[in-house]
C-alpha cells in the first residue's frame, strides 16, 4: 500500500489554524487522553495527582493515529517559513550566478472580476546587473536566517527590530565553512536580499487576498557589521529590518514548517527548489499525486528547455533520484501532454512527506497544550463538539478548534 492510499495528509500552513483534520479523531483523543477527568491514569505511586508529559500526550495522541515514528518528531529541525515567499519563485536554482537574465515572473493566482472576465494574477522578481538573480546558495542562506528570525521570535515576547544576524551563526545554520569566498558570498547575499524587487501580485494574510500592484523587497534595511547604524554607532553585527508585508504574514501565521537539516542534505539546486514546489502540491491535493508542466517548470526555474524526452531525464533525473533516495518522492513518471507539445512530470509523494505532515500537525496541537489552561481546551473542545452537532462548522473541525481557542483566549483576556 502507497503512503497516499495509507492515509491523507493533515498538514498545518498556519500554526493557529490548522487546515486540515482526520477529523474527530484529534479532538476526541484530546479529549480523551489530555482533557479527560478521569485522573486515575496519571496518579503516581504515592497516591497523588500528576499530569503527563507533554510530550508523552503527543506520543499517546500519535501513537493513535500513525505508524510514524513519533521519537522522530521533537527531533527533526522544522523551522517556520513565510507561505508565499515559498511559493512565488523567488530561487532559482542553479549552482553558478545566472548572467544575462534579471527578471523572472510567476503566476501566483487568479480571480473573477465583476464583468466575468478571469484576471491573471502575477509576481516579478526584478534584479539588478551587479547582484543578480536570488539562486540556490541564496536560499541556503535565506533558511539560515528563517532559523535565527524564528529563534528571536521564541526567545521575546513582542517583536523588536532590527533582527541581529550574525554571521557565523548564519554559516553554521547554512551549513557553510567559513572562508573569504563565503564570507564575500554572505555579504553579496545581504544585498541581494535588499536590492531585489518584488513587483506585481503580493498575498497579504490580514486580508487573505493578494494586493496587485506591489512594489517592494524581502527586506526593507539591512546594516552590515562594521557600518553606521541611524544613531551613529558602529553595528556590532549584522542587523536586518524584513519587509512589513513578510513580517505581517509571518506574525499572522502564514508560514509552513520546513525541514532545515534535509534542506541542507540535498545537493542538487534543483532538488533544493523542488522541495518547496512538491510539498505545496501535495499539500494542496491533500497527499495525492502533483502533475507539473515540463515547460512551466522550465520557466519557473530558468532552466534550458529540451523537446528529446532523454534529454529531460538527463536534466532532472539527478535531482529526481537525489529526493527519491531520501524518501521525499516515492515515484515520478513522464507522460506526454494531450496536445503532444509538452511532457507532464507526476509526482508521488514518499514518506517523508507523510511523516512531516504529522509532525506538523502535532507541532501545532502541541502547542496549543502548551499554551492554553485544560479548562479553556476542554471549553474549546465542548463548543467545537457542539458546533459540529449542529453543522456550524464550514472549513474543519481542526481549524474550528483552533480558532475558537484563540477567540475564547482573547475574550477571557
Amino acid at each position: 500500500m502507497t503512503p497516499t492510499q495509507r492515509r491523507t495528509t493533515a498538514s498545518v500552513i498556519s500554526e493557529a489554524a490548522p487546515d486540515s483534520e482526520p477529523l474527530e479523531d484529534i479532538l476526541a483523543r484530546m479529549g480523551k487522553h489530555v482533557l479527560s477527568s478521569k485522573e486515575s491514569d496519571t496518579l503516581q505511586s504515592n497516591g497523588e495527582e500528576s499530569e503527563p508529559s507533554r510530550h508523552e500526550t503527543i506520543t499517546v495522541l500519535k501513537a493513535e493515529t500513525s505508524s510514524s515514528d513519533v521519537s522522530a518528531f521533537p527531533l527533526v529541525d522544522y523551522i517556520p517559513a513565510e507561505v508565499f515567499l515559498e511559493n512565488m519563485g523567488f530561487f532559482t536554482p542553479s549552482s553558478k550566478r545566472i548572467r544575462g537574465i534579471y527578471t523572472k515572473e510567476k503566476k501566483v493566482s487568479e480571480r473573477v472580476k465583476e464583468d466575468g472576465t478571469t484576471e491573471i494574477l502575477k509576481v516579478e522578481i526584478v534584479a539588478t546587473h551587479k547582484l543578480g538573480l536570488p539562486i540556490t546558495s541564496d536560499l541556503d542562506y535565506y533558511r539560515a536566517f528563517l532559523k535565527i528570525f524564528y529563534e528571536t521570535m521564541e526567545q521575546t515576547e513582542r517583536l523588536r527590530l532590527p533582527i541581529a544576524i550574525p554571521t557565523k551563526k548564519l554559516l553554521r545554520y547554512a551549513g557553510k565553512t567559513v572562508n573569504k569566498r563565503v564570507l564575500r558570498e554572505v555579504r553579496d547575499w545581504f544585498e541581494r536580499m535588499a536590492f531585489t524587487g518584488i513587483k506585481g501580485a503580493v498575498f497579504q494574510a490580514k486580508k487573505q487576498d493578494y494586493r496587485d500592484g506591489f512594489l517592494g523587497h524581502l527586506f526593507h534595511q539591512v546594516v552590515i557589521k562594521g557600518k553606521a547604524m541611524k544613531d551613529g554607532n558602529m553595528a556590532n553585527t549584522n542587523y536586518v529590518w524584513p519587509a512589513g508585508w513578510f513580517l505581517s504574514n509571518y506574525i499572522r501565521g502564514y508560514v509552513r514548517r520546513i525541514d532545515l537539516d534535509f534542506h541542507k542534505r540535498l545537493r542538487k539546486p534543483i532538488a533544493k527548489a523542488l522541495y518547496p514546489l512538491l510539498e505545496t502540491g501535495w499539500y494542496a491535493s491533500d497527499g495525492n499525486p502533483y502533475s507539473k508542466s515540463y515547460n512551466a517548470l522550465c520557466q519557473e526555474f530558468l532552466l534550458t528547455q529540451y523537446e528529446d524526452l532523454s534529454r529531460i531525464k538527463q536534466q532532472l533525473d539527478p535531482a529526481h533520484k537525489e529526493l527519491k533516495e531520501a524518501g521525499f518522492l516515492e515515484r515520478y513518471e513522464y507522460r506526454r501532454a494531450g496536445d503532444g507539445d509538452d511532457w507532464i512530470i507526476v509526482y508521488f509523494p514518499g514518506n517523508k512527506f507523510f511523516k512531516d505532515q504529522d509532525a506538523r500537525e502535532d507541532r501545532a496541537y502541541y502547542k496549543a497544550i502548551k499554551k492554553y489552561p485544560e479548562a479553556l481546551i476542554k471549553m474549546t473542545l465542548a463548543e467545537t463538539r457542539q458546533a459540529a452537532l449542529e453543522g456550524r462548522i464550514l472549513k474543519n473541525k481542526g481549524a474550528f478548534f483552533m480558532d475558537t481557542l484563540k477567540r475564547l483566549s482573547h475574550a477571557r483576556a
